[in-house]
């Protein structure tokens, strides 16, 4: 088996390259009325785990900002993602063994696949991973759309945990009612804004402003609209 490169040391954070650090303090009110607001037939004990789902997802994301995967180049990444696909295995083991960038890439785009858990199961992709319940061809499938993006890339070296951070908050709707998050870009007034204006869209947008008052709304709605033509493609 063709090992993947070995992992760099962050210097922003421990040997894992993520810090834990103190916990990010999470409006759990705020979040709760937009649960309530866009869920209005929502148990109470079912909005309690959604809050719940929304705070985990908050510190996973301020652990991950600008950290772990941040201390990789896009060509580290590339050949990380090269070398797990030269190999014979694709389990949790050997996507553990990516470093945080290209993991960070490969997840981001099994998250946005549809069809991966089967309906009604309350098992998340994150559980079916680490029982290795996912298929191959679909683990394979997330890693060769990793590497064609990261060939694809051009200009300043950038890393963003904010698609993983909108593939979450889209879970958390769909959970929560039952229907996919779509974008939309045109307004009641038929006006187009840059804000999305879908029923789940806006959802993901206020959640977003919960999680991280100080992410630009555009990145908020350019996240939304790649994590929805991912799913689309993955289809």
């Amino acid at each position: 088996m063709v090992k993947p490169m070995p992992r760099k040391t962050d210097p922003r954070s421990g040997e894992d390259g993520y810090s834990e650090g103190p916990e990010k303090v999470f409006d759990k009110e705020a979040a709760r009325i937009l649960i309530q607001e866009f869920a209005q037939d929502a148990e109470r004990e079912a909005i309690d785990n959604l809050v719940e789902e929304t705070r985990s997802s908050q510190q996973r994301y301020w652990r991950w900002k600008n950290r772990g995967a941040a201390a990789f180049s896009r060509a580290e990444a590339r050949k990380s993602i090269e070398l797990f696909l030269a190999g014979e295995f694709h389990t949790w083991a050997e996507i553990d063994g990516l470093n945080e960038r290209a993991r960070g890439k490969l997840l981001d785009n099994l998250f946005a696949m549809k069809g991966i858990i089967p309906d009604g199961s309350d098992r998340s992709v994150f559980q079916a991973l680490l029982e290795n319940q996912i298929p191959q061809e679909k683990i394979r499938m997330a890693a060769s759309d990793a590497l064609a993006d990261f060939k694809a890339q051009k200009g300043p070296d950038s890393e963003s945990v904010i698609p993983h951070i909108v593939a979450r908050l889209c879970e958390i709707y769909e959970a929560m009612t039952g229907t996919p998050v779509t974008h939309s870009t045109r307004s009641r007034a038929a006006d187009y804004t840059p804000d999305p204006q879908s029923h789940g869209g806006r959802f993901v947008l206020a959640m977003m402003r919960v999680i991280d008052s100080k992410t630009r709304d555009t990145r908020v709605a350019s996240a939304l609209r790649s994590v929805i033509e991912q799913r689309s493609r993955s289809r």
